[in-house]
């Protein structure tokens, strides 16, 4: 259906002026599709669909399994521990990687060269921003208290920070990118097409003749492009929020 689509409202017309000899196979414009989502994915910074993150070194069988039920999963390095973290009001604010965040499944804390989590946090205990990606530590109950600060001077009885100590498992990207962002199909859509059109290395302007007759064609890609990095940049702002920077 979306290839048929694809054909029909937006490469009939280009491919008629520009290369109407030219045939395009459903595994080329397949291939043009998807090479448009990985594109608008890394310029968006999320994933278009959901994915199961983990961290880098869970066993591969446990890996397996996931894509086995049909899971995409990505590995990702910790997160490192700095006393910091629990300084007065930031409630262990901690920003996960990958944005936004639908669920988190589970975060522990583990000392490097070892398997078992010096403190494993219960789930109940986060509070989560999705859009922005933090997760914050709201402990409950005295004896719950008790525990994190016992965990706390332990940590920082360790060393003044421990790399890639915090682990975290949690899923992550958009969950129906068809409904909440229509207007990003679109985007993809016009990326594949571009694609298409540079893979027959037309100059920005020309002209064609036949038996006698002759027209001009012309196509700025750079137009192009321009229009869909402004529609990406507002979609970027809308996913992710306000990009700010710091001099």
């Amino acid at each position: 259906m979306v290839l048929a689509e694809m054909r029909r409202d937006r490469l009939l017309a280009v491919s008629q002026n520009l290369f109407p000899d030219v045939e395009t196979s459903d595994d080329y414009l397949w291939g043009k599709l998807l090479s448009a989502e990985a594109q608008a994915s890394k310029a968006l910074r999320t994933f278009l669909t959901p994915r199961e993150v983990v961290p880098q070194d869970t066993p591969e069988a446990e890996i397996q399994a996931l894509r086995d039920a049909g899971e995409a999963v990505v590995p990702e390095p910790g997160y490192d521990f700095d006393p910091a973290l629990f300084s007065a009001g930031t409630w262990g604010a901690l920003r996960l990687r990958h944005r936004p965040v639908i669920k988190v499944h589970g975060l522990k804390f583990v000392y490097p060269g070892t398997e078992n989590p010096i403190f494993d946090v219960p789930v109940q205990w986060l509070r989560l921003d999705r859009k922005y990606g933090v997760a914050q530590f709201v402990p409950v109950g005295t004896y719950m208290q008790g525990q994190l600060g016992g965990f706390v001077l332990s940590a920082i009885g360790f060393a003044s920070a421990m790399p890639l100590s915090i682990q975290v498992r949690y899923r992550a990207g958009l969950k129906n990118a068809a409904e909440e962002h229509p207007d990003l199909l679109d985007v993809v859509k016009k990326m594949a097409v571009l694609g298409v059109v540079e893979d027959q290395f037309f100059p920005a302007s020309g002209s064609v003749s036949a038996d006698g007759l002759s027209q001009s064609l012309s196509m700025d890609t750079s137009k192009y492009e321009d229009i869909i990095e402004k529609k990406l940049a507002r979609l970027r702002q809308l996913i992710g929020g306000v990009v700010m920077g710091r001099l």
